[in-house]
């Protein structure tokens, strides 16, 4: 899988770019869900499920591949249910490499104090499409 980050468009449109989903149970349930979108200036992960070995070692090589690009990176951790050590070790990797995240639960954002992870300035679609003004309006 490439990463495949194109030039000349603008930040505030943002292209809808891979799904997929890593690894199965035995059940045949889906543990990890990686959403991928590129703006100008970040390449954008949204994960959701369970964070653990090889979902987290997945993306590690994804990034690796991605990382000659020279693109930033944005990690939204808000629909993690469960990060495990190696999930935390590749969260550690990339906010090595300059990532930023975005964690809107008490669960991601106790993962990113313990982590000591950058939280991104911007806030996330979600947060904007909520409609408050920021005065209880």
């Amino acid at each position: 899988m490439s990463c495949g980050v194109s030039r000349g468009r603008t930040a505030a449109r943002m292209v809808v770019g891979q799904y997929f989903r890593l690894p199965k149970t035995q059940e045949g349930h889906i543990m990890l869900r990686v959403e991928m979108q590129e703006s100008n200036d970040a390449l954008i992960f949204r994960l959701e499920g369970r964070f653990t070995r090889e979902g987290a070692e997945h993306i590690r090589g994804l990034i690796a591949q991605c990382n000659r690009n020279s693109t930033g990176f944005i990690f939204d951790l808000t629909e993690l249910l469960f990060i495990d050590n190696v999930g935390e070790e590749v969260l550690v990797f990339v906010k090595g490499l300059g990532a930023e995240f975005i964690a809107e639960t008490s669960y991601a954002l106790d993962a990113c104090e313990r982590l000591d992870l950058p939280l991104a300035h911007q806030t996330s679609e979600k947060r904007i499409s909520g409609g408050s003004n920021g005065h209880g309006d």
